[in-house]
């Protein structure tokens, strides 16, 4: 049974004997270039044995085409990157941005020559998904981290127009990349937070624009949904028409076993990004006990709950790997795909 036959009976439901595993990390030293960036994942895929991927080469490619200045540097120190001039200051600013964005400019045709040859690499075997954010995420970025005072100010119809000109860019590059052999979209979401924005602002200026971006991704098998972050509006993301759900297990509620009980999602999650970059053997192989415990293994995609940093030993990809083939025979599942 090849990867993808595999991640397919878990995404439909199907009672299986094995948990599926994977990872995300920065590869800032490719990550601008198609095929190093490709040719990198691969390996990684490779080295580790992944059992899905994850398209994902840095966090700016959807801004940097409409900025000023990034700076890419602190990816290197385990950072983000970030944006360090932006024409966009006050919401009247977002006039400047170009009408119907489309996915002509070089950082949207670098992601799609990258997967293009990402895809080349792993074949038919390995599923890969390819990385969206939210409208609303995107315009924090556009705007310096300020998408919050820009939604709250008296420039309503502009903000929504813009964020509907940026949902369509997304949704272009989405179906590129479905036509192109992706599996599905991977659609992140930094603000669907009761610490960012309320419930209230996110049904207005965040959920309508994230599904019409799942919506032109129905085509897509493998689509989630990552909720970044802590204290997240899980009730607002129930219906969301997803079939798996990634979300910071263990830093931020809700438990494993309550998205399990009320929702049918698959579940990817697994040990937290502060225990991963720390190596805390002692977290990770409870984090991971208690994931199996809530799941006995079932509607689950074991991984980190987030994206983690590039530096890490590769000691402690083997190391989650062993408590992984541990926990599997405890539950008496197989331990290898």
């Amino acid at each position: 049974m090849s990867k993808i036959e595999l991640i397919r009976k878990v995404i439909n439901k199907e009672v299986t004997d094995y948990v599926p595993f994977s990872f995300k990390s920065h590869l800032p030293q490719v990550d601008h270039d198609p095929v190093k960036y490709a040719q990198a994942l691969a390996e990684k895929v490779k080295q580790y044995d992944l059992d899905y991927a994850g398209h994902s080469s840095n966090g700016l490619f959807t801004v940097e085409d409409y900025v000023d200045e990034v700076d890419h540097s602190p990816v290197y120190k385990g950072g983000v990157s970030r944006v360090v001039k932006t024409p966009y200051n006050q919401p009247g600013d977002l006039k400047k941005l170009p009408h119907n964005l489309d996915i002509s400019t070089a950082s949207y045709q670098r992601e799609l020559k990258s997967l293009t040859y990402l895809l080349d690499l792993l074949g038919d075997q390995v599923p890969v998904t390819v990385i969206s954010f939210s409208p609303l995420t995107i315009l924090d970025k556009l705007t310096q981290g300020r998408a919050v005072e820009f939604i709250r100010s008296e420039e309503k119809e502009l903000i929504h127009q813009t964020l509907e000109n940026l949902t369509n860019v997304q949704v272009q590059y989405v179906q590129a990349a479905l036509d192109l052999g992706a599996a599905g979209v991977y659609l992140a979401s930094q603000f669907i937070r009761y610490d960012r924005v309320t419930e209230e602002e996110y049904l207005e200026f965040g959920k309508p624009y994230d599904l019409k971006i799942l919506e032109a991704s129905k085509a897509g098998w493998f689509n989630s949904f990552h909720a970044h972050g802590t204290n997240i509006m899980f009730d607002l993301i129930k219906d969301y028409p997803i079939q798996v759900f990634n979300w910071h297990a263990f830093e931020s509620l809700p438990s494993v076993e309550e998205v399990f009980r009320y929702s049918d999602f698959v579940l990817n999650c697994g040990v937290d990004r502060f225990s991963f970059n720390d190596f805390n053997r002692n977290l990770i192989r409870d984090q991971i006990y208690q994931i199996y415990k809530a799941t006995q293994g079932q509607r689950l995609l074991l991984s980190p709950s987030c994206g983690t940093n590039s530096f890490f030993d590769p000691e402690l990809i083997y190391y989650i790997k062993k408590v992984k083939a541990e926990t599997d025979r405890v539950f008496n599942l197989r331990t290898e795909a």
